[in-house]
């Protein structure tokens, strides 16, 4: 038996620690946060599925623990779970105090931008794209390195439509544009072969507009149970029409999606395996962590990388898998893969980058408008991938820097046309 197997077989102890976590969470929030830091718990899922599944790894794993190993992958989960608290927080705390949603023509040039991206890498995949795709739904990004970025603004856009409504809807009312926006950015993140997660953002974006304090009193109670009703219905049918089209049983569709949120941690599950390691080690030729943390940069410098990320190998080697097809480069996996004499210093540049990053973004929040915006979207996608995939978490950070620099620097060139032209 596989570690990744033994997981799923101890998948109910795991949802234990995940609502044990969410306790210690909430007992926190009372001291801290108004009692509302166990609502970062069930945003931050993915990470603390992971967190879970590694505190139980001594117990269900096949295979001996090296417990050097199993120490450090524990302080960099607990590093990402702080980090994204953090995160959120400071989110919540500028929504609350300074940021409007965006007018109705400025979310209609984001869903337009979109669709362009969508009829953009349809044509450029050769149809090969989403749910069109005969292979890996995000074989497209292979593309080209500039596709593989823009991917990223379309992430960004997603957050932001989602909680520009919401915060419409609560300061103003609930319209029907807003409902026609929502279900447009679910279509097209459908098309672009997303099952679920554009419902899950949806819910996380409530929840972070909830942390921020804001009172859900413009909505009445008819409204209210009209929702709910939307979400109780909604959401059995969704998972009922995906059993349709992947062609399996209802209740089998419900298991998988159930046990999805376990997935988000089978990098770091998988790299406890000896087997999958080793595979992983030898088909990188020679790759190291820094290089492998910082694939794109390391690339361009010349350093040797591995062709594919660590996850693609690991899925190859526990189930045949080819072409890239696989986990992501989780950032506690990949230490624990990699894991050599020199990994603090490792360490210490990924946390510090981490913190610059942050910086840059949270300056930016107070510039006003789209770059606000954006830089609120950027510092939540940012906390995700940080764990999650730490490429993801790389290239992310490229587009989004460049994206904000570039806006303020055309923002100040038209800003410096007006005054001239105005004798101002």
């Amino acid at each position: 038996m596989s570690t990744l197997s033994a997981a799923f077989s101890y998948i109910g102890y795991i949802y234990i620690v995940y609502f044990l976590i969410i306790i210690i969470y909430g007992m926190i929030g009372k001291i801290i946060y108004q009692g509302k830091l166990w609502v970062i718990a069930l945003i931050n899922i993915a990470g603390l599925i992971g967190l879970s599944s590694l505190v139980l790894i001594p117990f269900y794993s096949p295979y001996p623990i090296e417990v050097d190993k199993f120490l450090v992958v524990i302080l960099i989960e607990l590093i990402c779970a702080i980090y994204f608290a953090i995160t959120i927080l400071r989110i919540a705390g500028f929504l609350s105090k300074n940021l409007e949603p965006l007018k109705d023509q400025q979310i209609l040039i984001l869903l337009f931008l979109k669709l362009v991206f969508v009829i953009t890498n349809y044509i450029a995949a050769g149809g090969e794209y989403g749910i069109f795709s005969t292979g890996s739904r995000i074989d497209f990004i292979q593309i080209s390195p500039i596709i593989s970025r823009l991917w990223y603004l379309d992430m960004l856009f997603d957050f932001i439509i989602n909680v520009s409504v919401i915060l419409s809807c609560i300061i103003y009312k609930v319209r029907l544009k807003d409902i026609l926006f929502i279900s447009v950015v679910v279509l097209l993140s459908y098309i672009g072969g997303s099952k679920g997660a554009s419902f899950l953002l949806l819910f996380y974006s409530i929840l972070i507009v909830y942390i921020a304090k804001y009172k859900f009193i413009n909505i009445s109670i008819k409204k209210y149970f009209i929702m709910i009703m939307i979400f109780i219905i909604g959401i059995p049918f969704y998972i009922y029409k995906l059993s349709q089209f992947n062609n399996v049983l209802f209740t089998e569709q419900l298991t998988l999606t159930i046990a999805r949120f376990l997935l988000s941690a089978d990098a770091r599950i998988m790299s406890f395996d000896p087997n999958v390691t080793k595979y992983v080690i030898d088909s990188g030729g020679g790759a190291n962590l820094l290089s492998e943390l910082f694939r794109g940069p390391a690339r361009l410098f010349g350093f040797y990388t591995a062709e594919f990320p660590i996850g693609i190998y690991q899925y190859q080697y526990e189930v045949g898998t080819t072409g890239y097809v696989g986990s992501t480069n989780q950032l506690s996996a990949m230490f624990s893969i990699y894991l050599d004499q020199y990994f603090l210093f490792s360490l210490l540049i990924v946390v510090g980058l981490m913190v610059i990053i942050y910086k840059f973004f949270v300056y930016n929040l107070n510039y006003g408008g789209l770059i606000s915006w954006l830089s609120l979207a950027s510092i939540y996608w940012l906390a995700v991938t940080f764990s999650q995939g730490y490429d993801a978490y790389v290239q992310l950070a490229e587009i989004s820097i460049f994206t904000v620099l570039f806006l303020r620097l055309f923002l100040t060139m038209v800003n410096k046309q007006y005054r001239v032209k105005n004798g101002s």
